[in-house]
């Protein structure tokens, strides 16, 4: 009976060890995969203008203000960032109170292009 009870236990040791050194390896690996380039995308509107644009965060039922810059008189705007921006959702609010979402990624350094009057490219479908 000692050798038995010897035996579980070790087993269910060796099975914990295991089971804590996989987390550890995933747990690294998945790290490695979702490192971000720390923020610096541009934003092209046409037909905007110069002004302020607010980068919008989302967070379950929550918006924040995650940053701001001007926009040039051609309606382009750059987010510089040292660090990266958390992962997620935003809304785009533009100096004319018009708005989009975007999805940002591991990927920041980007450039996005839109007009003023067609945000997301709708009229074409309506034409």
């Amino acid at each position: 009976m000692k050798y038995l009870m010897t035996t579980i236990l070790l087993s269910l040791f060796a099975c914990l060890c295991w089971q804590c050194s996989a987390a550890d390896t995933s747990e690294a690996k998945s790290t490695a995969t979702m490192a971000a380039e720390n923020g610096n995308f541009t934003i092209n509107v046409a037909g905007l203008g110069a002004g302020t644009v607010r980068l919008v965060g989302m967070l379950n039922d929550q918006q924040f203000l995650v940053d701001e810059a001007t926009s040039d008189a051609n309606g382009s705007v750059t987010f510089t960032k040292d660090e990266p921006y958390r992962q997620g959702i935003y809304f785009v609010l533009l100096s004319n109170n018009a708005n989009f979402q975007m999805i940002i990624a591991e990927d920041q350094t980007f450039t996005l292009s839109t007009q003023v009057n067609d945000l997301v490219g709708g009229d074409a479908d309506r034409r």
